[in-house]
């Protein structure tokens, strides 16, 4: 595991890796992320995971002597996926948060970095269900209002199969219907799968949403389930691609 070490005699971090087939290699740790990384309790001896090395590579806060954002190859290890999540949930939004705030990052490279995170990790699944969640909400509450909405649940599963990273986002969203007496509609059940290459052969990626309703229903619940997805389609198209999902072309249409 790469170690953070400190200068002997003056300020700042430096770090002592070994990846395999390489040799030792030392990074420099750009000052601007010195503060950051103690207030993620790093310190003088602490071993960084090197989950949270490729982010700051990709911005060019952690770099070697011979060069910048340019020369980062073989020095870094291919990530195995299941080894990653070592970064907690909390740890990873606080990056994904600190990566956002930085005003001398492009858009792009928030936007690799980002991707990176998603296509190498499942620790942010309980981060972007939330998201999820309060974008459908503030969405929902401005359509129909033939039913009172009771609850909406959303899961998100993240897994590599092959050459493919599939994401899995399943909303279930229940209403009520409160006259002559509450009465609990069937789920409307939305399950969006987002499938994108990783071995940069594969080009296609696309996205399929399915919407299915949990029992019998009437045509003002088969016409609330169509006005959900026309009305969630936007909102969660520009959501998902700010996350860095790879949407490709139109969803196919279950």
């Amino acid at each position: 595991m790469p170690t953070l070490k400190a200068y002997v005699g003056k300020e700042g971090y430096y770090i002592n890796a070994r990846p395999s087939d390489v040799g030792n290699v030392t990074y420099q740790v750009d000052p601007s992320i010195w503060e950051f990384l103690e207030e993620m309790d790093y310190g003088h001896e602490s071993e960084i995971e090197w989950g949270l090395i490729k982010p700051f590579r990709l911005a060019g806060l952690i770099y070697t002597e011979n060069g910048g954002v340019d020369d980062i190859g073989d020095d870094i290890p291919e990530l195995d996926p299941t080894k990653l999540s070592t970064l907690s949930a909390e740890a990873i939004e606080k990056l994904l948060e600190y990566i956002d705030s930085r005003g001398d990052l492009s858009p792009s490279i928030k936007k690799k970095i980002k991707s990176y995170v998603r296509e190498h990790g499942t620790h942010e699944s309980t981060g972007l269900a939330d998201e999820i969640h309060d974008t459908a909400s503030k969405v929902l509450d401005g359509i129909g209002d033939r039913f009172n909405r009771n609850s909406i649940d959303v899961s998100v599963d993240s897994k590599t199969v092959q050459q493919w990273r599939i994401t899995d986002i399943e909303m279930r969203i229940e209403k009520t219907v409160s006259f002559p007496s509450p009465t609990v509609l069937p789920e409307i059940i939305h399950t969006i799968s987002i499938i994108e290459p990783t071995d940069g052969r594969n080009t296609e990626n696309y996205t399929t949403w399915e919407t299915e309703i949990d029992g019998d229903y009437s045509w003002d619940v088969g016409i609330e389930a169509l006005e959900q997805k026309a009305a969630l389609a936007e909102e969660l198209k520009e959501l998902l691609t700010e996350q860095g999902l790879k949407l490709g072309g139109p969803p196919k249409l279950v």
